[in-house]
């Protein structure tokens, strides 16, 4: 900044200059110390690594100490945050807020490293926002207990309006702590456990989110760098950083550096073996037989599978395999047959872990099985779904009652019943119903016959009903029953005689009356006492014994004094 001129100024002028100035000098530098993501500029192999992201789920930054791996980390991490991301950036771009999880070893650490790279100095609360994470788009904090100075959320304003949510983690608390939460983007600061590694894959499988590693690889060939440098995916990538890609140091530095780790501190068996002028002599030296040697001077895998007899299967038939050559990762095994009548796995874990058999399927678990310590619930062996958050499992507390099966939906611990703890007490407040007693019968009724006590089969038959007349009625009896007909049913006489005075209803006569008898009148028929052909009404000359019930006319037929009659009741 050029200072203004002060030429012919008074000393109160020049005063208010000088003030101004300051002011627009400190301006600037809260500017450049709390909004220090516009100004990161990655070097070759930082800019490698974020790229990767474009393609790959999994990706590891592999750097020595101080080389900028950490840095490129909460570089990346701030920018998936905040969704500004620079004009050169090739790598992945989260268009929405995101969930993060972050962390390293311990919760000293991460606060240490990265809480103080995406936040500011962590005991310094009115610095908080000169990390990676700008200033103005920290919405929020909440503190985590037993650290001093250490968060545990940071809610991060993002580009589009939303917000971003940074949890911060810590593998010593165990897989279990990194269960809770579905992540868009988990970043391991230092090289995590195998099982914490696993769990935060888990987090994004349902929003296909990344996983970002950067660490040093100080622990071998550990089950983690054996993922990445062994088993070959087209969802993970290696980037590694040496020394000579750190482009902060000069090339003065960078041999300074080196020759830093001087080698004083050999043992003299290192020295010798340092020394040996030969590799021949340094496999003699680290004692090396002649017949390894040999395979190793095979100048190619096959003849080496010659030397050590590996293309014949008798080989393989009988002795035992050492226990150091099944060491390590075994990976792309597709089938394992142990022979024995005793125990054949044996999964050992230390004396506070839980060991377990995962199932994957690519690079998803759905599920596993294992055994863990303590008498709340949830401990005992149990086999769960990874799916669906469900397991069951066989309670370290021994009881009727051990066997219980966890709804992840409900976030509830049920019984499974069986015969040892099933009563019918609890049928009863299952099912809000009392089983029948074997006491209570079936009782056949009148007009029917069987029955008895429900503990077997039982039979009701109903009874043989009796013809139905016009007389019958509707009634039971002890073993059968009868209906009435419900209506008047004309019935046929089998009489024979000609002086039969009782017909059944509906029977029809021709009936002489010398007076006009109106259709549905009343008449009152009587048999002829002159001769056994006709039928005359009461009253009529020669008439003698009456035809029993009611009889109407039903017409004249023949002439007008010739009726048609017919009993009607």
């Amino acid at each position: 900044m050029t200072p203004p001129s002060t030429s012919g100024a008074t000393a109160p002028e020049i005063s208010a200059l000088l003030k101004e100035q300051a002011m627009l000098m400190a301006e600037l530098d809260r500017r450049r110390r709390t909004d220090i993501l516009a100004r990161y500029r990655p070097y070759a192999k930082q800019r490698e690594f974020h790229a990767a992201g474009a393609n790959y789920r999994e990706r590891l930054f592999m750097a020595g100490n101080q080389l900028g791996k950490t840095l490129a980390g909460a570089a990346e991490a701030a920018m998936h945050l905040t969704g500004h991301y620079p004009g050169w950036w090739q790598g992945r771009r989260f268009d929405k807020p995101i969930v993060m999880l972050a962390g390293s070893e311990s919760y000293e650490l991460t606060r240490d490293g990265v809480q103080r790279l995406l936040v500011g100095p962590p005991l310094t609360e009115d610095d908080w926002g000169t990390g990676f994470i700008p200033k103005a788009a920290i919405h929020a904090t909440t503190r985590r207990s037993g650290a001093s100075g250490a968060l545990d959320s940071v809610t991060v304003r993002h580009a589009t309006g939303g917000a971003s949510t940074l949890l911060f983690k810590a593998y010593e608390q165990g897989r279990g702590k990194w269960q809770a939460n579905t992540a868009d983007y988990v970043w391991f600061d230092e090289e995590p456990p195998e099982d914490v590694y696993f769990e935060g894959i888990t987090r994004t499988n349902a929003t296909r989110g990344s996983i970002a590693v950067t660490f040093t690889p100080l622990k071998g060939l550990s089950a983690v760098v054996a993922r990445y440098l062994m088993e070959k995916s087209p969802d993970r990538e290696v980037t590694t950083m040496t020394i000579e890609d750190a482009e902060h140091y000069t090339a003065e530095e960078r041999q300074r550096i080196i020759s830093s780790y001087a080698t004083t501190a050999l043992t003299p068996f290192a020295r010798t073996l340092l020394d040996d002028a030969t590799a021949g002599a340094a496999l003699t030296t680290l004692g090396v037989s002649a017949f390894a040697q040999s395979v190793l001077d095979d100048a190619d895998a096959a003849t080496a599978r010659a030397t050590l007899g590996a293309n014949n299967a008798a080989n393989l038939t009988t002795g035992t395999l050492p226990d150091a050559r099944l060491d390590g990762v075994y990976n792309n095994v597709t089938q394992l047959a142990l022979t024995t009548d005793g125990e054949a796995v044996k999964l050992i874990g230390s004396a506070t872990g839980d060991p377990y058999v995962g199932f994957w399927k690519a690079t998803a678990r759905q599920g596993y099985i294992q055994h863990r310590d303590g008498t709340a619930n949830g401990e005992g062996l149990r086999v769960a779904n990874d799916l669906t958050g469900d397991y069951l499992y066989l309670s370290n507390v021994n009881s009727t009652d051990a066997l219980k099966f966890y709804d992840g939906s409900a976030a509830a611990h049920n019984t499974v019943w069986h015969s040892g703890n099933l009563a019918a007490a609890d049928v009863n407040a299952l099912y809000g119903y009392t089983p029948a007693s074997n006491a209570v019968q079936v009782i056949a009724g009148s007009g029917l016959t069987g029955g008895g006590a429900i503990s077997a089969n039982r039979t009701l038959t109903l009874g043989t009903p009796s013809d139905i007349t016009n007389a019958t009625t509707n009634s039971v009896s002890g073993t059968s029953h009868t209906h009435a007909l419900g209506f008047v049913a004309a019935e046929v006489s089998t009489a024979t005689s000609s002086s039969t005075t009782s017909f059944p209803l509906g029977h029809v006569i021709s009936c002489y009356s010398a007076s006009e008898v109106a259709r549905r009148a009343s008449v009152a028929p009587c048999l002829y006492g002159i001769d056994t052909m006709q039928y005359v009404v009461s009253g009529t000359s020669g008439a003698s014994t009456s035809l029993s019930g009611t009889w109407r006319s039903c017409g004249v037929v023949g002439g007008t004094d010739r009726y048609i009659v017919q009993r009607v009741a």
